[in-house]
């Protein structure tokens, strides 16, 4: 198994550094890459209305510098847990992460707190990598992985297939719960070959059906993970015009911005 690690930002370095050891570690055998994908242009310059002078570019590059040793030393201290040298490739961030990820089983991202780059490097993978995208908060559970919420839609492939790229960590959690909108009078059947499969592991899984009413979809899957004490939410995307909604749209901003659950998502 491959695994892409992607920093961005320090106050999440941490937690993406941790989260890939202890992924690696419930998988096996595992090869690991960890990248700085950083941009050779500052993405605040907005060449319609400005001019990018050799000052500004200095300083883009100085503070680039200052992000780049303080991001290797956060790696550095995880030599010890096995993870290697912080590697670092210039370019359009999202361009970068997305060619780096072509070989990737599973990406682990920081979440964006409202970097656009960040957002847009998310939103690469997703939609046009295709890559399941485990996005961590700046504090990692401790209990990381011991209780899985699962947000199911029996027309979701992306939630097939999210659950497909954590296998390793899926039966190593304690816990499974199995989340599932109501919509109205509708509601989707529980995944039953799952269930199965996990009864034949040995685990048992709890189905939670819960009004969705005018919530967004991230937000009412994120609380009712929060409910019943999950510190992992797994969900599939629900096609392109909803992931982006997700990922850039209202008040899930904020969500992305201050969550404090991984979620791990596939398109």
């Amino acid at each position: 198994m491959r695994i892409l690690a992607i920093l961005t930002n320090p106050l999440t370095a941490a937690s993406v550094l941790a989260a890939t050891c202890c992924f690696a570690s419930r998988v096996g055998t595992a090869e690991i890459d960890l990248l700085f994908p950083r941009p050779d242009v500052d993405p605040d310059f907005m060449p319609t209305e400005d001019v990018y002078t050799d000052v500004q570019h200095r300083s883009f590059e100085a503070l680039q510098d200052q992000l780049a040793r303080q991001l290797g030393q956060e790696a550095a201290n995880w030599a010890g847990a096995g993870l290697p040298s912080l590697r670092q490739i210039r370019g359009k961030p999202d361009a970068v992460a997305g060619e780096a990820a072509a070989g990737a089983n599973l990406v682990i991202l920081g979440a964006p707190h409202g970097e656009l780059e960040a957002n847009a490097i998310l939103g690469t993978l997703l939609l046009e990598a295709n890559k399941p995208v485990l996005l961590v908060p700046r504090t990692l559970p401790h209990s990381f992985g011991q209780h899985i919420a699962i947000a199911w839609h029996s027309e979701c492939d992306g939630a097939e297939r999210a659950v497909d790229s954590m296998d390793g960590l899926l039966m190593g959690a304690k816990h499974i719960t199995v989340l599932i909108a109501d919509h109205g009078a509708s509601s989707s059947p529980p995944p039953e070959a799952l269930l199965r499969q996990l009864r034949e592991a040995g685990k048992r899984a709890a189905v939670r059906h819960f009004p969705l009413a005018k919530r967004h979809i991230g937000e009412a899957l994120l609380s009712e993970a929060r409910q019943v004490k999950a510190d992992l939410l797994v969900m599939g995307a629900f096609g392109h015009s909803r992931l982006r909604e997700f990922i850039f749209g209202g008040a899930t901003i904020e969500i992305l911005r201050d969550f404090d659950l991984p979620v791990l998502m596939h398109h």
